[in-house]
């Protein structure tokens, strides 16, 4: 025996320092994300209100609705299951978008023909 330390590596049975969670920095992104969506979608209120019919109390409503619901989904994002959700909200909002276009493509061409 020499008195001399050995030098080895790090204990395996001693747990280093934990590995930083890239879902986490992600879930920031996607909150801010969808807080950006929401100022966007409340934008659009005078847009709305100035072409076709106006805002309606329904179409006021849903608007608003769409923005209270992105704002509670970037809320959550911290929790696991959330990043399934916003996906799952911007296929709604394209589908209603597209039979938005598709009522008013309709009328445009009711219109035209009169």
């Amino acid at each position: 025996m020499s008195d001399t330390p050995t030098t080895q590596g790090p204990d395996p049975n001693v747990a280093g320092p934990a590995a930083p969670d890239p879902w986490k920095s992600f879930r920031g992104v996607m909150a801010g994300t969808l807080i950006l969506e929401a100022i966007v979608v409340l934008l659009a209120l005078p847009v709305v209100g100035s072409v076709g019919g106006g805002l309606t109390p329904w179409s006021m409503g849903y608007l608003i609705g769409f923005a209270v619901l992105l704002v509670l989904l970037a809320g959550v994002q911290g929790r696991p299951g959330a990043i399934r959700g916003a996906p799952v909200v911007g296929r709604v909002a394209w589908a209603i978008r597209n039979a938005g276009r598709a009522v008013s493509g309709c009328q445009a061409t009711r219109a035209q023909s009169r």
